[in-house]
């Protein structure tokens, strides 16, 4: 039998080869104990993606082409695509390189799809400063602990020596540490404070890193829980207070799920909240490890509270004459691959100098003495500083208060007259994501009619974003749920580069319309919802003035109809 035989060039080629393409083609992140060689295979596709965008951008010649290319070639340099091009460039034959890049061709058709060139690039240039386009989060593997680029040469004959000991039965597998390690152990609580010290008070990714690696082998001590996706961490949870950083595995620990466990293992990424180990294995005898002296106060959030638990029976809470006004702080945050978000801050204001920020309850059913027992991080005292002007002083997770004041703004809103009714709708518009990555976009409606009914109307759009519609794949999913009831439908399809194609569709419904229709009340600052399937539901609500084009309810302000 003739076997061939490949150089290790010819198999480094071939190897990267079918990564690239893979990465290419579904511009999907590797995860951290995908390997070495399927990051960077990730990073080689987005930097070659981004080039091609950046020349489109500048083929249609748009006002803010410097702008774009600013943003471009600071990420180039975050990411160090230089170096790993040349990588790709000295592993891969010219024939396959040029392979690979005309695949990136199929992203000049996703552009024209998302509006004006200039709409186009500058969602790109948005997605470069971006989490979505953060190489060493989405690739960690990609990088060394020294935060430069990994060898491209070494991970191939890694990868191979890795699945022989793998595959190799006989070959008995070394222990990474002892039965009975001796150092220090650290509880998931205590790793916000470690990760305060590995950064220090610079901003410094790389010199993080440094730190953490040079710790070598950390010892972590906390429950085992299991992620949607079926990996395994280690978290704290006493029902009050959880953990603010998780300690992820990398192993199997299903037959320890909700135990105390004490796990060794490395770390060669920079560290945040979301710790992933290398080489991780359980303790087997802890005796000989010493617990860490530093502080778990700062690792842990208090939970939020049920709204069962600070409720009392209907109208039996705060009462009106216990309330000096209610403030509605509005104002724009940046957020996530989405732009400009506008967020409330909702403070009731109390005679006794208390002021209450949380909306899950009515103010009119909201047990008080519970709730400053139960959830402190809400309360806050404050005072007024002038017209229309105030301050707080905060408390954190465990009451305490802050040493300095906090100036806040906001409109005095008013309540709602005993059995007003309006005659209007009011909605909501958002999307989650980004054109670049993908989202979903969200409407929710509700219909207000003079004798007393209402209706919901709620809608989503999810689809796949430019990175993965790459050479003609593209997958949508819609729902829409009213009075009628629910109604769904989903559907994806894959194009070659032969011609051919691959879809599917489906659609669903639900006779569920009782669930968005009923009989409403105002009162005060409470809107009661009594749905025809029997549900009553007491919320928060109030009008931000009489011209009512903005009404507060369901945890934020609906605009109505005849603005829009």
């Amino acid at each position: 039998m003739t076997q061939t035989t490949r150089s290790p060039r010819a198999r480094t080629a071939l190897a990267v080869l079918t990564l690239a393409s893979i990465q290419m083609l579904n511009a999907t992140p590797a995860h951290a104990e995908g390997g070495t060689l399927e990051a960077l295979a990730g990073v080689y596709s987005h930097v070659a993606l981004s080039e091609r965008v950046v020349k489109y951008c500048a083929d249609q010649a748009i006002p803010e082409l410097a702008q774009v290319q600013r943003a471009h070639q600071s990420w180039r340099q975050r990411v160090q695509a230089d170096k790993v091009n040349r990588q790709f460039e000295s592993a891969l034959p010219e024939a396959s390189l040029q392979s690979l890049k005309a695949k990136t061709e199929g992203v000049v058709e996703q552009l024209r799809k998302m509006g004006s060139p200039s709409q186009a690039c500058q969602a790109f240039a948005q997605s470069w400063q971006g989490e979505s386009m953060d190489m060493r989060q989405k690739y960690p593997l990609a990088y060394q602990a020294n935060g430069d680029v990994a060898s491209l040469r070494d991970a191939v004959p890694s990868t191979q020596a890795g699945k022989q000991r793998n595959d190799d039965e006989d070959t008995p597998r070394k222990p990474k540490q002892p039965a009975r390690p001796e150092g220090t152990v650290y509880s998931v609580a205590q790793l916000e404070a470690l990760n305060k010290q590995w950064w220090g008070n610079k901003t410094d990714g790389g010199a993080a890193r440094q730190r953490a690696v040079a710790m070598g082998r950390i010892y972590v001590k906390g429950t085992v829980a299991k992620w949607q996706s079926g990996s395994y961490y280690l978290t704290s949870d006493d029902g009050t207070f959880a953990a603010r950083n998780t300690a992820w595995a990398g192993i199997d620990l299903g037959h320890m799920l909700g135990k105390e466990v004490v796990m060794g293992g490395t770390l060669d990424e920079t560290p945040n909240n979301n710790l992933r180990f290398r080489d991780t294995e359980l303790v087997q005898d802890p005796s000989g490890l010493q617990a860490s002296t530093l502080p778990s106060d700062i690792g842990l959030y208090r939970k939020q509270v049920d709204p069962s638990r600070i409720r009392t029976a209907p109208n039996k809470g705060l009462q009106a004459r216990d309330i000096v006004a209610v403030l509605d702080h509005g104002y724009n945050q940046l957020g996530f691959g989405s732009g400009l978000e506008f967020v409330e801050d909702i403070y009731i204001l109390m005679k006794d100098g208390m002021a209450y920020t949380r909306t899950d309850v009515p103010p009119a059913d909201l047990d008080v003495q519970a709730s400053r027992k139960l959830e402190p991080q809400y309360w806050v005292r404050w005072e007024a500083t002038g017209k229309d002007k105030y301050r707080v002083l905060k408390q954190d997770d465990r009451g305490r208060f802050a040493k300095e004041w906090t100036p806040i703004g906001g409109i005095s809103v008013r309540p709602w007259r005993p059995q007003e009714t309006l005659n209007d709708s009011f909605s909501t518009r958002h999307f989650y994501g980004s054109m670049v990555v993908g989202g979903t976009s969200t409407m929710n409606s509700v219909s207000f009619k003079p004798d007393g009914r209402f209706e919901t109307v709620g809608s989503s759009l999810s689809t796949t974003g430019m990175l993965q519609n790459l050479n003609g794949f593209n997958s949508s999913a819609s729902s829409i749920s009213d009075s009628k009831g629910t109604r769904s439908a989903s559907g994806s399809n894959f194009q070659g580069a032969d011609g051919g194609s691959v879809g599917a569709y489906s659609k669903g419904g639900k006779d569920d319309g009782a669930d968005n229709r009923g009989n409403y009340r105002f009162d005060g600052y409470t809107l009661e919802l009594r749905f025809d399937n029997g549900r009553v539901s007491r919320i928060m609500s109030f009008a931000w003035d009489d011209k009512l084009d903005h009404v507060y309810f369901q945890g934020e302000s609906h605009s109505s109809s005849k603005r829009q």
